[in-house]
């Protein structure tokens, strides 16, 4: 994986006027280019038609989904993203896709951090409702949203490059299994109550089922990883 962006930067700055939409471009073809799927053994990831409801990849052979959101300089802890009731829905209806964080250079010369989060750890409580667009504004009460990164667990922020450094491939696929038994976690309110309520989580296959163990914070602490709940489904 290359993480410079020049040659796509001097490829399109004749192309756009909008420093925007020309950083969407750039990282878009970066990311087209460089990035494997994570969830799987495949390499390449495919790019949705313009204009195509909530995703912007996907990869042709696991099929899981994916959104690239990129911004200049640091990462901070707040994502801008789309229309907030859009967003809800898509939570409680599982079409959420799995989020690509991705921050640059303020010359846009190179990729700083890749931070992919699953879609099983965007909730409710990781969105932010912004306030409606006024009256005079061209889409007047449009509500968009904010993603709260502060609000997802160190366990579902997976990073494929960081501060300039990529991660192993396998590395990553390895951090992506190994956080996979939460998919069986269906009930939106369990699952925030598992990711908020504890930071390490283990899964195992005890007679056939799989055995969630969740470690509490201050026991872990405190006591060693006491283990404080299992559930078995």
């Amino acid at each position: 994986m290359n993480i410079e962006l020049r040659k796509y930067y001097e490829r399109y700055i004749e192309s756009y006027k909008s420093q925007s939409q020309l950083a969407r471009v750039v990282t878009e073809n970066w990311f087209i280019d460089n990035m494997y799927c994570p969830f799987c053994t495949s390499d390449n990831i495919t790019d949705f038609p313009n204009n195509y409801p909530v995703a912007d990849f996907y990869c042709n052979s696991c099929k899981e989904e994916f959104q690239l959101k990129s911004k200049k300089n640091g990462m901070g802890r707040v994502i801008t993203d789309g229309e907030y009731n859009k967003m809800i829905d898509a939570i409680y209806y599982g079409k959420t896709p799995n989020f690509f964080f991705l921050n640059y250079t303020f010359d846009m010369a190179y990729v700083n951090n890749l931070l992919i989060v699953p879609k099983e750890f965007i909730l409710p409580t990781c969105i932010k409702q912004r306030k409606p667009l006024s009256k005079k504004a061209k889409r007047a009460g449009w509500t968009g949203c904010n993603i709260l990164l502060n609000a997802i667990p160190d366990k579902g922020k997976i990073y494929a490059i960081r501060q300039k450094k990529v991660i192993e491939k396998d590395k990553v696929r390895n951090n992506i299994v190994s956080i996979d038994f939460i998919k069986k976690i269906k009930n939106l309110e369990s699952r925030g109550w598992l990711s908020n309520k504890y930071i390490s989580l283990y899964s195992f296959c005890c007679q056939g089922k799989f055995v969630f163990i969740a470690f509490e914070k201050k026991f872990c602490i405190l006591k060693n990883c006491i283990i404080i709940n299992i559930l078995i489904c």
